[in-house]
């Protein structure tokens, strides 16, 4: 691993986990960090880049557009440099290569100054979040926002390098005249107004073994009794987000220690996540409330664990980038697996992935999804120019296996049949 505090830059190892490179970057002098960073970071620095992982902020691209440059061992067994001025046409294949173009051996990657990142966090109505997306997301350099679905609460985050108001200024509560149907709506969506109960005190339940037992055992009440999802996402908010009155301050954190905080609690989970054009974060939402309201085209009902993940990433130019040439907002849901037990979740991720591309979504490549060549041709303009480069790098398909194939539409094994499944 090498820094070269001038410039700003890191050439590391592929292999090593983004924890270790925080870390690593940490303890420099002067601290140094990535500009932005998956909330996800116990993975390979490549895996990440392979996959165009992205955290939040509407002016923060991937973390696939911060690679200056790799170092790749290619199907022919060539190792091959990748940068700015060798093979400088490579690189918008290689910064997301879905790890068919070779492997990794080190990467260069943009850093920053550390920094301190102002929080203020609590919850929102979902209506006042989605008609406020815009200036929030604007307003504050990292914003996103969990919603607890069947309720018409979120819980919102505003991150900023500068000083940040606490939630109690941020939210507001509807206006006089808006009071009757909002309040009338959020009954329908949360019949047990958890929000109303004593529970407005910081917390570290869930993250105590006897929490997570919990939250582990109301999850498999949910597993087995779908019917009760509902009741038992309103019953776990308070637990889940604390503060369920709006706090009366913000926090500071260092950028690494917050990257660092996960958006799991505890319990495996299986996801789902697209990308949209910004401007369809709110009618997409719409969508998937109403949809858990009528159910699926099947007329089966439908059910939703939390947190349903609202996040923002800036365009960038990277060919298999979901945010390829446009400002994007991601909408992501899980199904939890308590006890590793796979809850049904087919209906719900089939509705929300025709949801998705209603409204322009690409899918998540490191997140479950069913489409193939097919339709993600049809997404990416550089298609064909990313084919053209991996059957230059890899004539032979060493880096190949059915899936790949099947979901690129080469070789021999491309069905093209929808299969759940992710990279």
């Amino acid at each position: 691993l090498k820094v070269d505090s001038v410039a700003r830059t890191v050439r590391c190892e592929a292999g090593i986990t983004l924890v270790q490179l925080l870390e690593h970057l940490a303890e420099c002098e002067p601290p140094l960090t990535l500009p932005n960073v998956p909330v996800v970071i116990a993975v390979t620095v490549a895996g990440a880049l392979c996959t165009a992982a992205h955290g939040s902020g509407k002016a923060s691209p991937s973390l696939s557009a911060q690679m200056l440059g790799c170092t790749l061992v290619n199907g022919k067994g060539e190792v091959i440099t990748i940068d700015g001025s060798t093979n400088a046409h490579l690189l918008p294949a290689a910064r997301a290569s879905l790890g068919v173009l070779g492997i990794m051996s080190t990467v260069t990657l943009q850093l920053v100054p550390a920094h301190e990142l102002y929080i203020s966090e609590g919850p929102m109505r979902l209506n006042e979040c989605l008609s406020r997306i815009g200036e929030l997301s604007a307003r504050f350099e990292f914003f996103k926002a969990w919603w607890v679905p069947h309720t018409g609460f979120v819980h919102a985050f505003c991150i900023d390098r500068n000083p940040v108001p606490p939630m109690s200024q941020i939210a507001h509560e509807p206006a006089p005249e808006a009071s009757a149907h909002a309040a009338a709506a959020d009954a329908a969506q949360d019949p047990l107004r958890s929000d109303e109960t004593s529970h407005a005190q910081l917390s570290d339940f869930l993250g105590s073994r006897a929490g997570g037992a919990v939250h582990e055992a109301l999850m498999g009440v949910a597993a087995d009794e779908p019917q009760a999802t509902p009741l038992v996402n309103s019953a776990l908010r308070p637990l889940l987000y604390p503060t369920l009155v709006a706090s009366e301050a913000s926090y500071v954190v260092q950028c690494n220690e917050h990257r660092g905080l996960s958006e799991s609690v505890g319990v495996r989970f299986q996801v789902s996540e697209f990308a949209l054009p910004a401007d369809q974060v709110v009618p997409a939402m719409r969508s998937l409330t109403a949809a858990l309201r009528a159910g699926g085209l099947g007329g089966e009902q439908l059910f939703l664990s939390f947190p349903v993940d609202i996040r923002f990433s800036a365009r960038d130019d990277i060919w298999m980038s979901p945010a390829y040439g446009r400002d994007t907002a991601w909408i992501g849901i899980p199904s939890k697996r308590p006890y590793n037990r796979e809850t049904p979740h087919a209906a719900m991720f089939a509705e929300f992935e025709r949801i998705m591309l209603a409204h322009g979504g690409r899918p998540h490549w490191a997140k479950e999804h069913s489409l193939r060549a097919s339709v993600l041709s049809k997404l990416y303009a550089h298609w064909n120019d990313f084919l053209a480069v991996r059957a230059q790098l890899d004539p032979e398909g060493v880096f190949l296996n059915d899936y790949l194939r099947d979901l690129l539409g080469v070789g021999a094994h491309a069905s093209g049949a929808a299969r759940w499944s992710r990279l």
